[in-house]
């Protein structure tokens, strides 16, 4: 296996094939990806459902080659201008509330854009993330745009957190460099289903207070 290095002949396809051969090496229960018979948008959209459904720790030759795939896209999209929280920027069918000193704000459009401290994001109790690729949620879209080095942040934050505490800040240099423009995402473990409301109420209160 060859390392994918940044050279005059370094290309997107060459990095793509490098990055699944070695994801593949490492991860016995994946087939071999065949990528002479497919596209670089099939492989690219092979490579975002290994990293979402992978749970294992890579080694730094997979991240790395990973890396350069990222690189690559992030040479080639051109980023449209950051979007600041104010009415200027959000426009008029944006719903502001101030509850106290904290302002709400309801708004619809890609969160990728806004220019935040962090995206918060619902987590199951791992807060490694989804691990289910056909799932069309937020995790998933963090996972499959930055790369493995997200859940790799997340898996050492949970390991140095104080036992109990429900929101795992993950991210750093994934997030900004490749897919948005807020550092980190904060993975919040929160309660799902409607079988007791005023427990699940007190949960994601505690989880935002990060007092649990």
């Amino acid at each position: 296996m060859t390392s994918c290095v940044h050279t005059a002949i370094d290309t997107y396809e060459g990095c793509l094939e490098d990055a699944l051969g070695a994801l593949a090496s490492e991860l016995p229960q994946l087939p071999k990806p065949m990528a002479h018979l497919m596209s670089p948008k099939q492989q690219r959209a092979l490579l975002g459902d290994v990293l979402i459904s992978n749970g294992v720790p890579l080694s730094n030759n997979a991240l790395s080659l990973v890396d350069r795939v990222m690189e690559h896209e992030a040479r080639a999209t051109e980023r449209p201008q950051p979007l600041t929280i104010t009415p200027q920027d959000l426009g008029s069918g944006t719903v502001w509330q101030r509850h106290g000193a904290t302002n709400l704000v309801v708004w619809k459009g890609d969160m990728l854009r806004l220019e935040v401290d962090a995206m918060v994001n619902a987590a199951n109790e791992q807060r490694l993330g989804c691990f289910q690729p056909s799932h069309r949620c937020i995790d998933n879209i963090l996972h499959r745009g930055a790369g493995p080095r997200l859940r790799e942040s997340c898996r050492e934050t949970l390991s140095q957190r104080p036992v109990g505490q429900r929101c795992v800040p993950c991210g750093g240099k994934p997030l900004v460099t490749f897919i948005a423009n807020a550092a980190w995402a904060l993975r919040l473990y929160t309660p799902w289903g409607s079988t007791n409301y005023p427990r699940h109420a007190l949960m994601m209160q505690r989880a935002f207070d990060d007092k649990s």
